[in-house]
């Protein structure tokens, strides 16, 4: 193996060329010697998930307000000719894997050529996508053929009414089509994401029994902060986070004295990854310190809930306000899970390795006995997974995002739209240089989960 150490500024990124000289022999003359830019944790950058578009045909409460996201010009978003160009300048830095997401990416009308263009570039080796589900059923057979590889698709209740005030405008018959398409037209794996929120009374056990019988992944994800600032106007944050690369909002000057946060944030910054990762969370209004039962009603009032609201229901959550008692740690989850499975005699969860499905990611997979498929559990609160964090995220106006949790983010479109091919590799591996080591404070981020691609 041979290590190049390239300095930037004060920060340094490791490329790795690989494989060793030892190995080198096996590869074939001409092809393709594999080559991964290290950011400067040593952490190996080989995923981008693009998202395609922000807009969505559902509404889901976690991920945008009911009335959508803002509309952007046509101008301001990436063109699927501008997305591929600039999958094909990082692919040799180190890209194998491409994941295109939304908003909804099946609403976009380009979506399958763009498809058919990454497959088409030299080292992608894998190319996913997640949706709701919706269209799949019409569009899975061109998407197989334009080479999409597999595809998750959310899920979060089986129950009808359930899923319409989650979703806004979805019926579950439209996820539950999606699942049995993406299985007839041979994508692999199939995966079920579900985000759960402990007000919304989700039927857990009921969509980790998807697994039993079809050969799907049931991944349950943590609640997170994405779209929200209702902790803290954090002015920390910016100065911290952004190191000056964070283009201005519209109408907002280039070095504003207050960052532009909703006027609804009341607390301070806390820093709760450190409690959090020790699996302790912070009580519920009105619970005490360590609970004996997790708490799944939907009667409790919180600052998720409109002025005056009695109760909250999954039809009232705003994801501008969120709340870190609706979250419900993977490991709590896990064992109610595997309580009530027990308690109707399909037997409780246990840990697997080798049946893990393709692109396991930060997921940690359980099965039940004799099952087709695995249940995940996805812990970006109560254990995160900053140390193995392998991607970066391209938004649909594009702009580059190193981490989930920080609105720290690099204007490739601008350089796409010049010409400079060299500018735009030089803007990718200046994100992985300040990729940060982990998200040590969670205080939400200007952009909505539709906006981020998540």
């Amino acid at each position: 193996m041979r290590t190049i150490v390239v300095p930037l500024g004060d920060v340094g990124y490791h490329e790795i060329i690989y494989p060793s000289p030892a190995c080198r022999r096996t590869i074939p003359k001409g092809a393709r010697v594999p080559r991964e830019l290290h950011d400067g944790f040593g952490r190996g950058i080989n995923y981008l998930r693009i998202s395609v578009t922000d807009k969505c045909n559902f509404r889901c409460v976690y991920c945008m307000p009911e009335e959508g996201v803002a509309m952007r010009a046509h101008d301001e978003l990436l063109s699927a000719e501008e997305i591929a160009h600039f999958v094909r300048l990082v692919a040799p830095e180190g890209i194998t894997r491409v994941r295109l997401t939304g908003g909804e990416p099946l609403v976009s009308h380009r979506i399958v050529p763009l498809i058919e263009e990454i497959r088409a570039i030299d080292g992608i080796e894998d190319i996913s996508l997640t949706t709701n589900g919706a269209l799949l059923p019409r569009l899975a057979p061109a998407l197989r053929e334009a080479g999409l590889d597999r595809v998750n698709i959310s899920l979060d209740t089986l129950n009808a009414d359930r899923f319409t005030q989650i979703t806004r405008l979805g019926r579950v018959e439209q996820a539950l089509a999606g699942i049995d398409a993406a299985l007839e037209y041979g994508f692999e794996p199939v995966k079920v994401n579900t985000v759960v929120v402990r007000r919304m009374d989700q039927d857990v056990l009921e969509l980790a029994k998807l697994s039993l019988e079809r050969p799907v992944h049931v991944r349950f994800i943590e609640y997170m902060p994405i779209g929200s600032s209702a902790t803290s106007p954090c002015p920390s944050i910016v100065g911290r986070r952004t190191q000056g690369v964070l283009p201005p909002r519209s109408g907002q000057s280039e070095a504003p004295e207050e960052p532009m946060w909703s006027s609804s944030a009341t607390s301070p910054c806390p820093s709760i990854v450190g409690r959090r990762t020790q699996g302790v969370l912070p009580p519920r209004s009105g619970q005490s310190e360590a609970p004996e039962e997790p708490m799944w009603s939907s009667s409790a009032t919180s600052p998720h809930c409109g002025a005056g609201t009695s109760g909250c229901s999954g039809s009232t959550l705003n994801p501008e306000l969120w709340d870190a008692s609706d979250v419900v740690p993977s490991d709590e989850l896990r064992e109610l899970i595997s309580s009530q499975a027990r308690a109707m005699g399909i037997g409780a969860l246990a840990p697997v390795d080798e049946s893990a499905p393709y692109g396991a990611g930060p997921a940690r997979y359980w099965a039940f006995p004799n099952a087709a498929g695995t249940v995940g559990f996805i812990s970006a609160m109560s254990n995160h997974f900053c140390s193995a964090c392998n991607r970066l995220r391209l938004t649909a106006d594009g702009q580059l995002r190193p981490c989930l949790f920080s609105d720290a983010e690099y204007n490739v479109r601008d350089a796409l739209r010049t010409g400079d091919d060299e500018a735009v590799v030089a803007l990718y591996r200046t994100a992985i240089a300040h990729k940060p080591q982990q998200h040590d404070h969670i205080d939400g981020t200007q952009r909505f989960m539709s906006q981020i691609g998540g």
